[in-house]
């Protein structure tokens, strides 16, 4: 067994998951050495329990490698690992990112820009086109669209990219080789041609509803930031925005009406401060992907009250008494220009929570500006 076909034994082992995986590479250095190792090692690994040494055990003695390859290969099934240079690298810096991921079709290159689309699978005739046209806008301006192909928002999100011309991707809740649901079949082949359908999961694993939130943090993974379009208060699209924020992506929401149960949760979010989205510019404004136009008269002046600013600071000295401690640390990570959130997160070792109250106060101050895509620079 070579090291790429320990990957797919690993990967199979029965109530092995990825936070298991985790830990076994807490102790080990490759899928190879955990194949290797003996019940002795095994139990040295901090929260494996004893039946999980079992099926370790056992499975080396089941999994027939060469029987599955022969099936990946019959079904078009192709695989990545997270030690290979091609795994997408928004997915591979956040918490938990898959080990392996199957996949029919193609994977983004490395400049793709993905943008997640998710909601209701029970969305109204408004969420349909808001989700059917924004996709195909974004799409036309090489943007691609991420969803997970279920009935709904998804299935929209994925057709109006296919009809913009773009790429999707569909990140499945199951194994690449089985399409859930089945009235999305036509879909499904239309996406691999076009982009990917992706999964964690291994071949032949049908749909389970305890398997669909834990890929959700790969939608947004791969995302640069996700839309919600419509979502009741509980809905479940809010996982993904969960995940959304705690891995730094900006979340998009549209604008419901009031009286909808399924814009509850989208004009919540608005609330909650998400960004309000009526139109597909405004995504690809704040991700970075086009650059404003038109420079309004607020600007200009604010611009001034910087300049004049400044010219205080100078004369004065007064920077230190201008910024707290929170402040003096943020600014201090900030580059003259093009530091992203998730760098400045990173450097400050600041939550993404405390971290944009600091970014927007240093705005206030005018000590600092935002640029499109969550770039920001220093103004002095």
């Amino acid at each position: 067994m070579n090291i790429r076909q320990a990957w797919l034994w690993l990967t199979n082992i029965d109530g092995i998951g990825n936070k298991k995986i985790s830990k076994l590479f807490g102790a080990f250095d490759s899928p190879m050495d955990i194949y290797n190792a003996n019940e002795g090692d095994l139990r040295q690994v901090m929260g494996l329990a004893a039946k999980d040494i079992t099926e370790i055990e056992k499975s080396k003695g089941k999994f027939d490698i060469k029987k599955y390859e022969e099936y990946m290969l019959e079904n078009e099934i192709k695989y990545i690992t997270i030690q290979d240079k091609n795994y997408p690298k928004l997915l591979k810096n956040i918490y938990d990112p898959p080990y392996i991921l199957y996949y029919k079709g193609s994977l983004p290159n490395k400049n793709d820009v993905m943008v997640g689309v998710v909601g209701s699978r029970h969305c109204t005739e408004y969420g349909k086109k808001v989700a059917y046209n924004i996709s195909k806008s974004l799409a036309e301006a090489n943007v691609t669209i991420v969803s997970g192909m279920a009935i709904g928002t998804d299935t929209f999100a994925h057709k109006g990219a296919l009809d913009g011309k773009g790429k999707t991707i569909a990140v499945l809740g199951c194994g690449v080789d089985i399409c859930y649901p089945k009235s999305n079949k036509d879909l499904m082949k239309e996406i691999i041609k076009n982009g990917a359908v992706i999964s964690e999961y291994p071949p032949k694993l049908e749909p389970i509803r305890q398997l669909f939130p834990a890929r959700n943090r790969i939608i947004s993974g791969l995302s640069k930031g996700v839309l919600v379009v419509e979502a009741a208060i509980k809905s479940g699209s809010l996982i993904t925005v969960n995940q959304a924020l705690e891995q730094g992506r900006d979340v998009f929401s549209i604008p419901g009406n009031i009286t909808s149960e399924l814009s509850g949760g989208t004009n919540q979010l608005i609330k909650q401060g998400a960004i309000a989205v009526t139109k597909h510019m405004d995504i690809l404004l704040e991700i970075g992907v086009a650059e404003p136009k038109v420079v309004s008269a607020a600007k200009i002046i604010h611009q001034e009250e910087i300049e004049n600013a400044k010219e205080i600071i100078e004369e004065e000295n007064i920077f230190d008494k201008l910024l707290d401690e929170d402040e003096k640390i943020v600014y201090a990570c900030i580059n003259l220009k093009n530091s992203y959130i998730d760098d400045l997160a990173s450097e400050s070792k600041f939550d993404i929570s405390k971290l944009q109250h600091v970014l927007t106060m240093l705005e206030i101050k005018g000590i600092i500006k935002q640029l499109p895509g969550k770039r920001f620079e220093r103004l002095m």
